[in-house]
């Protein structure tokens, strides 16, 4: 299976929605605290659809366990940064972030196979693919901390954005994911999961 395809899978199982409870707003950044010790393994059922059934704690999981988000919004750039409790090596790693402006709604997917950035993209939700040279994101183990920059221009140039943030990896590889427990977190929910999307944020105005 394609790292695309790989990444798309676990787009499926990096849901959820709740209501955010900052604990720093200003006019361009909002900093949201997580729960600590809040991933879960995720199984599909028959035709990947999602069982809850399937759905278990893993507590002891650290690699994609968010303790923090800042979404910091100025005139030219989106950055999000995603604090984790612990980084430590995966084979295959996925961070996706959904945004949504007055006039759009978009996605963007980080992939690393085996610690190394492989790729970061940024698609107009249930759409194509937004050519966008200056977009950035990078995985820093020793502050075990991910930071994405978005260019407002790839967005057209919103004067607010809000941002749902979700991290999975897979227990084995992106070869032959089907049938791999998936480990997944979501930065504004405290171990659920839902089938209908991540959890946006309050709205970040452009300072």
């Amino acid at each position: 299976m394609s790292h695309r395809l790989g990444v798309r899978l676990l787009a499926v199982v990096l849901p959820v929605t709740a209501a955010l409870a900052p604990v720093a707003a200003h006019a361009e950044r909002v900093v949201t605290e997580d729960a600590a010790s809040d991933v879960v393994s995720i199984e599909y059922g028959e035709g990947d659809e999602l069982e809850q059934s399937l759905i278990t704690p893993a507590p002891d999981v650290t690699t994609v366990d968010v303790t923090k988000t800042v979404v910091d919004h100025r005139a030219a750039r989106v950055r999000v940064v995603v604090r984790y409790r612990d980084v430590v090596p995966a084979r295959f790693r996925v961070t996706l972030l959904q945004l949504r402006t007055p006039t759009a709604r978009y996605e963007v997917f980080a992939v690393a196979v085996r610690g190394q950035r492989t790729y970061i993209e940024l698609d107009r939700r249930g759409g194509e693919t937004i050519e966008c040279e200056a977009l950035q994101g990078s995985l820093d183990r020793a502050s075990d901390r991910w930071t994405a920059t978005i260019p407002t221009s790839c967005l057209g140039s919103p004067r607010w954005v809000q941002v749902g943030v979700g991290a999975g990896v897979l227990t084995g590889g992106p070869e032959d994911p089907e049938g791999q427990p998936v480990l997944v977190d979501d930065a504004h929910l405290t171990g659920k999961i839902r089938e209908d999307g991540l959890a946006l944020g309050p709205k970040v105005r452009r300072g």
